[in-house]
């Protein structure tokens, strides 16, 4: 049984439900070089709706499912979720409705109060990215139905959130290589983009709004299942001005990988 908890303003724990219609649609990875030698690789791209306008968790999950006839369930969490199936064929049944999915495909509940049963359909393992918005009255604490001899799971990206955007958005979940002696072009930190550190060794310098103990142009270094820092928000806290930039590098002596999940809102979410 997967258990994260909901702790009181600095990291609550997960997970997930969503809206949306119901059912499955093809959406296939993409892998985007760039003038840099880092590379992006569009894991999962997809349009939803009804984000928590006021707090809630934003969670990146992957889990492996080993054929069998124990599912794994994935309870509601109030805001939105969609599932993305990396490899292998599942069954996804809510309220007693069967969806059939393939690799490729991607899956949004539509009842975010009940839960979904997840199960593997043939012989083969499958792979699920789950993205999700857990509301903060909706639960304390999240539970996932799963067996660690058959289900197993790996968080990529946690991160509260405020003041989300309401009405029609668009997900897109990328992972981004960077090779040694690498690093990202310089960006202003968003709101809207959550990442972690999936594999290797990440160098951050940042300038201007600075965490709690961080001094601005002083390079630290994060590890994978490392907190990403959290940056105060001037939407939040109306005596705060200007933004944030950071500055990301490949501070180790292999491939750096990175999650970053963006949501872009209203007339900016089409394709």
């Amino acid at each position: 049984m997967f258990r994260i908890s909901l702790l009181a303003s600095v990291m609550v724990v997960l997970f997930l439900s969503m809206s949306a219609s119901v059912g499955a649609w093809h959406a296939g990875p993409r892998l985007f070089p760039s003038d840099l030698n880092p590379t992006a690789e569009t894991l999962l791209d997809a349009m939803t709706e009804g984000v928590p306008d006021a707090f809630a968790i934003v969670g990146v999950m992957r889990w492996a499912l080993q054929p069998g006839p124990e599912p794994l369930i994935m309870p509601p969490h109030g805001g939105p979720v969609v599932v993305m199936v990396e490899r292998g064929q599942l069954t996804a049944t809510q309220d007693g409705v069967e969806t059939l999915l393939a690799a490729g495909e991607l899956y949004a509940p539509g009842d975010r109060t009940e839960e979904v049963f997840l199960q593997v359909r043939g012989a083969k393992e499958a792979s699920i990215l789950v993205v999700g918005f857990q509301e903060l009255g909706f639960s304390t604490a999240c539970f996932w139905g799963s067996n660690a001899l058959v289900h197993s799971q790996q968080v990529l990206i946690l991160s509260p959130a405020h003041a989300l955007p309401a009405g029609l958005v668009r997900l897109r979940l990328e992972r981004l290589t960077v090779p040694p002696g690498s690093s990202l072009p310089a960006l202003e930190v968003s709101p809207f983009i959550w990442t972690s550190v999936g594999d290797g060794v990440l160098g951050m310098t940042l300038q201007g709004q600075m965490p709690f103990l961080w001094e601005r142009g002083q390079e630290r270094t994060l590890y994978p299942r490392q907190a990403w820092p959290q940056i105060p928000d001037p939407s939040i806290n109306p005596l705060l001005s200007g933004g944030t930039q950071m500055t990301l590098r490949n501070a180790g002596e292999r491939p750096l990988v990175l999650y970053r999940l963006t949501l872009t809102p209203g007339a900016n979410a089409g394709p």
